[in-house]
């Protein structure tokens, strides 16, 4: 979307840095609104609760991985000790 396309909806010609409404809309259409021109937005403020709830599916993905590297670097560890015995 370029602002000067669009001269009426007195966009400003500063950079901004956020989400597509229309790949938003497709994971997410709650979180877009859409005005009587057809207009979209991401509705950033609802969107809170969805990215803590990310957020904490990652970690916990995450130490879980961690958790199984941790028992093969051990077993792997074991092996290795037993092979120069």
């Amino acid at each position: 979307l370029k602002a000067e396309d669009y001269p009426e909806r007195n966009f400003d010609s500063n950079r901004h840095i956020g989400w597509i409404a229309d790949e938003v809309e497709d994971v997410v259409p709650e979180l877009v609104t859409k005005d009587a021109l057809g207009f979209r937005a991401v509705a950033y403020g609802r969107s809170t609760a969805l990215i803590a709830a990310a957020i904490k599916e990652l970690r916990a993905e995450m130490k879980q991985e961690m958790e199984s590297l941790r028992l093969e670097i051990k077993d792997l560890k074991a092996r290795l000790g037993d092979e120069k015995h």
